[in-house]
């Protein structure tokens, strides 16, 4: 079986049980180690936008971490219901030098997720449905 579904509270609560969820399904292919943690660091990211953002920090709204394992690429999606539709394509490459020097909070989750993984996509539907969708190739 190559599906694995987990859906969970949208609580920073739950952030470590997506974690250790994406991580022990990673474990069982060929990625190494070093891209194994950068899944976890961009899943884990995306999980807290939608708890922050999608959802305003409701607990009572469910969060689905979708991971399907193809012959060479481990692909998760996130998934959520929250009214506020957002496109990470939108956001502009981050100049890091400007950034630190703003000394702003916040606002790199994106390119974090674009550096760790190899393609980031965003689908949105009817009923405010969202996903995120995280690929990381395999060799």
């Amino acid at each position: 079986m190559n599906n694995y579904k987990l859906s969970v509270n949208s609580s920073t609560d739950n952030l470590e049980v997506i974690r250790n969820f994406v991580t022990k399904i990673a474990k069982r292919t060929r990625l190494p180690i070093d891209d194994i943690n950068n899944i976890e660091m961009a899943v884990d990211e995306a999980c807290s936008n939608v708890i922050e953002h999608a959802y305003s920090y409701n607990g009572k709204k469910t969060l689905t971490v979708s991971i399907n394992i193809k012959e060479k690429q481990f692909i998760v999606d996130i998934i959520d219901r929250g009214a506020k539709g957002f496109d990470p394509n939108s956001v502009k490459k981050v100049n890091l030098k400007e950034f630190i020097e703003r000394r702003k909070k916040g606002g790199l989750g994106i390119h974090l997720m674009r550096n760790l993984m190899d393609d980031v996509l965003y689908f949105t539907g009817a009923n405010n449905y969202n996903r995120v969708r995280l690929i990381k190739n395999i060799a």
